[in-house]
């Protein structure tokens, strides 16, 4: 025990300046990454590879064709949707004089997406969760029923 060498005044081990690197070298384990296994990546990419397909099954083909119909639709209504709701918070917004920089100090709603919004412009903007909650915000700065306004914009 290192107590007991210190009462007898015995040395507890090697002085540090005694030890050399080559002995604190031997008796540090070396420690060595390892390669990971590679990984095996197709000369084919996946699109290509799923065009070659033939969708057998009709159901399949019609089912899917519906799902995508379905986006567009949504898409379209949340663009006609937009557009008649950013048109009444412009014009309200501008018999109350007040300019898109106003309704961003009080929203905090970055000035492009206020001009989106009112413009009907869908691709600047966020998700639909998003575009709901700035129309909701924008319709109370100006004194409207926000959440109806909002619910008006569909989510899908």
């Amino acid at each position: 025990r290192l107590d007991q060498k210190l009462k007898a005044n015995e040395p507890a081990g090697p002085i540090l300046e005694e030890t050399s690197a080559h002995q604190v070298a031997s008796k540090i384990k070396q420690v060595t990454a390892q390669p990971m296994p590679e990984l095996v990546v197709s000369a084919r990419p996946q699109a290509h590879a799923h065009a070659q397909t033939k969708v057998e099954n009709p159901l399949v083909a019609r089912f899917s064709s519906r799902g995508n119909r379905s986006k567009e639709s949504l898409a379209a209504s949340q663009q006609e949707s937009l557009q008649k709701i950013g048109a009444h918070l412009q014009q309200v917004r501008q018999e109350k004089a007040l300019s898109l920089r106003d309704i961003h100090d009080q929203t905090f709603i970055q000035i492009y997406m206020l001009k989106a919004i009112e413009s009907g412009n869908l691709r600047s903007l966020p998700e639909p969760f998003y575009i709901r909650a700035f129309i909701q915000k924008y319709a109370l700065v100006l004194g409207l029923k926000g959440r109806e306004i909002a619910a008006e914009f569909p989510m899908g």
